[in-house]
């Protein structure tokens, strides 16, 4: 099926690209090891293969793309959500912004940044995307570039490294 054939791209992907870091044979002394990138593809796939055979109904996906090249994060995630059933729910995490140019309802986009109350403690605060911009038609991508939601990442310390 077409499933299975993306299943083993996707590890015959990250297989190929981190040869290098498996032994080759099996040794006492040689512990049999894969890379990370090897290990997150693994875990993708079980969690498309869990979507796909609705195993749980509530799925949690936190960064597991940190080393997937960008469109295969997207085909993957665009796969999981046409894969959910009805009462399925998909918490899909992920620091690649090109994800916000998916298709997809405002409401479906949360973004999170720290804030300093009036006591000096820092709180992370959640924003909805739907709770600032109501209209569907419009990019969340192209909002979030121009800091609509105001959750860009202060890079002001680092950059003050640069005037030491």
């Amino acid at each position: 099926s077409s499933f299975w054939s993306f299943f083993f791209f996707l590890f015959n992907f990250f297989i190929c690209l981190s040869i290098s870091s498996i032994p080759l044979l099996p040794s006492p002394n040689l512990p049999l090891y894969l890379s990370s990138g090897s290990k997150y593809a693994i875990n993708i796939a079980d969690a498309i293969y869990a979507i796909k055979k609705h195993k749980n109904g509530f799925y949690f996906i936190d960064e597991q793309f940190s080393y997937v090249n960008p469109d295969l994060e997207i085909a993957c995630l665009t796969t999981m959500v046409n894969l959910l059933d009805d009462g399925e729910q998909l918490f899909f995490t992920s620091h690649d912004t090109e994800i916000l140019a998916l298709p997809f309802p405002n409401h479906s986009f949360n973004f999170m940044r720290k804030a300093t109350n009036d006591n000096g403690e820092v709180n992370i605060e959640m924003i909805n995307a739907a709770a600032l911009e109501k209209r569907n038609n419009v990019n969340i991508k192209n909002l979030f570039d121009n800091d609509y939601f105001d959750v860009a990442v202060n890079t002001d310390l680092i950059t003050d490294l640069e005037e030491k």
